[in-house]
């Protein structure tokens, strides 16, 4: 008897790589994993198709056909699109933004017209134009927004199959030059600058690729409790001043003599300092300096917001650890 299938998009980036990784470690496998990819003759993509239980299929997220054709027959989903770094660098963010928004449509739409789907996982992020009257605007955030009102529509028969995921900054943002400790060598110490106040805090998957995995697992699994929510994927939310002290800290327990100073910059001293990126990160910790510890928490329709420990995964997930020393 075959098993039911799994769905998986983007599956060799963080987050897909996550969910079939949890999928594919079972002793007794629930499901196959269908792994979609742009790149099927990729070394990772070969490597990934080699393991039992799993098939990996080209889609073409610009072409509605393509991934309702990658859809059909499977029970669950998991859906994530991505903000793409080619288009944003040669055309900006509006053309970066447009480009996502019309994937996670496409994915919408395909999604609606697969019979088989019992559970959809939509990986989003908060509707932030909307919460704060057209003050604040960031792209990567807004790309995720027409996807997930389509799926709100009645019509669409979707609403109450899907799981809104909202995922924290991941634990390996630090590589990001954006983010990355700034070494100031007379000083003897690397300063983390970022456009928010010392004591606003911002949230943190910690380790993305296997906590997004013990999450859309946890998901999956619990379709009575989950299905129609909304899941604040924060496994903490720090301040600046703390997540400095964080890195000096694993820093420290993995031998690197360091010192790390958090440092507050104005969003135009950002967006000098990292133009364009910085102008949509610096935006980004705009918000959050605004809407600190709540701002997963809105734009959620008036549906009920779960957390890791609602799910019963909070003390399984990792932290930052790990992903922060080897950078510093």
């Amino acid at each position: 008897m075959s098993l039911p299938v799994l769905t998986v998009c983007a599956a060799l980036g963080r987050q897909g790589a996550g969910v079939v990784s949890a999928f594919t470690s079972e002793a007794s496998p629930q499901y196959h994993v269908r792994a979609l990819t742009s790149n099927p003759e990729s070394a990772a993509a070969r490597e990934l198709a080699s393991k039992p239980n799993v098939s990996v299929v080209k889609v073409d997220l610009h072409s509605l056909d393509s991934v309702v054709a990658a859809f059909e027959g499977s029970t669950l989903i998991f859906a994530n699109t991505v903000f793409p770094p080619d288009v944003f660098v040669k055309d900006g963010a509006a053309k970066a933004e447009e480009a996502e928004a019309s994937h996670g449509l496409n994915i919408a739409r395909a999604a609606a017209k697969t019979s088989s789907l019992k559970h959809l996982i939509w990986s989003t992020l908060p509707d932030v134009l909307s919460e704060t009257g057209g003050k604040l605007n960031i792209p990567h955030f807004q790309s995720k927004i027409p996807a997930e009102r389509y799926i709100l529509e009645h019509e669409s028969g979707l609403a109450n199959k899907t799981t809104f995921l909202r995922l924290g900054l991941y634990g390996s943002v630090i590589e990001r030059p954006t983010y990355t400790p700034v070494k100031v060598d007379a000083a003897n110490a690397r300063l983390l600058i970022l456009p928010i106040d010392p004591d606003a805090v911002f949230p943190f998957i910690g380790d993305e690729t296997f906590n997004t995995g013990l999450l859309a697992k946890a998901i999956f699994s619990q379709p009575d409790k989950t299905t129609g929510t909304y899941v604040n994927g924060t496994i903490e939310a720090v301040t600046g001043r703390r997540w400095a002290s964080n890195l000096e800290k694993a820093a420290k327990a993995h031998g690197k003599d360091v010192r790390i100073v958090f440092l507050q910059s104005t969003l135009s001293g950002f967006e000098q300092l990292w133009g364009a990126t910085g102008t949509e990160i610096g935006i980004m910790f705009q918000f959050w300096n605004d809407y600190s510890e709540h701002s997963y928490d809105i734009s959620t329709a008036g549906r009920v917001v779960l957390t890791p420990r609602d799910l019963g995964v909070a003390d399984q997930l990792r932290g930052n650890e790990d992903a922060m020393v080897q950078f510093l």
